[in-house]
């Protein structure tokens, strides 16, 4: 990330962690990762 970031200074990226559920939409995110519980452990990435 540090590559990309030095690339292109124009973006400003904020990295939040959070094991709870978080309402993304009120807390006016642009993009998150959800994690599925289950077998399969896949990723899944969302645009707001």
């Amino acid at each position: 990330m540090r590559t990309f970031l030095k690339s292109h200074p124009e973006i400003d990226i904020q990295l939040t962690i959070d094991y709870g559920l978080t309402d993304v939409v009120s807390e006016r995110f642009d993009a998150g990762v959800l994690r599925c519980t289950g077998n399969s452990g896949y990723y899944h990435l969302f645009f707001f």
